[in-house]
């Protein structure tokens, strides 16, 4: 019967068996660690793209909000517009009526009104002249002020574009 007890050195191809498994134990666990570090970052990605995500829907409600305050301030200046227009109306059929008015007296008595009738004129033509200036004045200030409202709205969202460029930099 043999000895049990005996201790049987170890032969070269086991030694080269346990030295290939523990390589590919070494190997294992870093494809292991490999793994979960592909994982974590994979994890890190989806909540990056939520929070893009979540951004752009922030972005889109800003954006609706401007293009419909833009929309309300357009109509603002068209409603305007259609007021001073009926304005004018109303000053340019008071003119016509003086203006007929003023023939009417000239056809019956030019010879005694001749004076009346100059000083008519003049009065209705400085009135032509400062309604008119009054007008392009008015027109004037609605366009300056129709485009700064453009250019505080077109300002208001480059700077938060920017200022959410600025915080995807601190993040």
């Amino acid at each position: 019967m043999p000895d049990n007890n005996r201790i049987i050195p170890p032969c070269e191809p086991l030694k080269a068996a346990q030295s290939d498994l523990r390589v590919v134990n070494q190997v294992v666990q870093k494809m292991d660690s490999t793994l979960d570090k592909l994982q974590d970052i994979a994890s890190d990605l989806g909540k990056v793209a939520a929070l893009q995500e979540h951004k752009n829907n922030i972005q889109d409600k800003i954006n609706d909000a401007l293009e419909k305050s833009i929309k309300d301030h357009n109509q603002e200046i068209k409603e305007n517009l259609r007021e001073l227009d009926r304005e004018f109306e109303k000053k340019t059929d008071s003119l016509k009526t003086a203006i007929d008015q003023v023939s009417a007296e000239r056809r019956e008595g030019y010879t005694n009104l001749s004076g009346k009738v100059e000083a008519t004129e003049d009065r209705i033509l400085k009135e032509i002249e400062n309604l008119k200036d009054s007008m392009s004045k008015r027109m004037y200030e609605m366009d300056m002020w129709r485009y700064g409202v453009m250019g505080a709205i077109v300002l208001g969202s480059f700077l938060i574009t920017k200022f959410i460029d600025v915080a995807k930099l601190f993040r």
